[in-house]
C-alpha cells in the first residue's frame, strides 16, 4: 500500500485559520490596527522609539551625516573624536556647558 497523493494528518489541535472565530487576528494573535478600541489606537499612537543622539552635538539628534551611517555607533567622526585625546578634552567642555544650560532652564522653569 502506498502513501503517495494522500496529505499527511494535522497535528492533534489544529484548526485552519479560516475555521478559527478569531478571523479579525493575523497569524500572530495581534489585533489588526483598524479594529482596536479607540483608546488602545490613542495609547498606541503615544508610544515612540528613542532617536539616537549626537554624542558631538550635545542635545541634537543624529542627522546620519556620513553615507551608510546607521547611527553614533558606526560614525567614523564620532570614532576618531573619542581616540584623539584633545578633541575629547573639547567635548567634555562642551557637554559641561550644554548640562550647565539644562540645569540652569530646569531651576528656571521649576520656580
Amino acid at each position: 500500500m502506498t502513501t503517495q497523493g494522500v496529505a499527511p494528518k494535522p497535528p492533534v489541535g489544529y484548526r485552519p485559520p479560516w475555521e478559527t472565530s478569531r478571523a479579525s487576528q493575523t497569524h500572530d494573535n495581534q489585533v489588526r490596527p483598524n479594529q482596536l478600541t479607540p483608546e488602545e489606537r490613542a495609547r498606541r499612537s503615544k508610544v515612540r522609539k528613542a532617536a539616537p543622539r549626537c554624542p558631538l552635538r550635545p542635545g541634537e539628534p543624529c542627522t546620519l551625516c556620513q553615507p551608510f551611517v546607521t547611527g553614533p555607533q558606526d560614525c567614523q567622526t564620532v570614532r576618531v573624536v573619542m581616540e584623539d585625546p584633545e578633541l575629547r578634552a573639547i567635548l567634555a567642555e562642551k557637554r559641561r556647558a550644554y548640562n550647565e544650560r539644562i540645569r540652569a532652564r530646569r531651576a528656571q522653569n521649576a520656580d
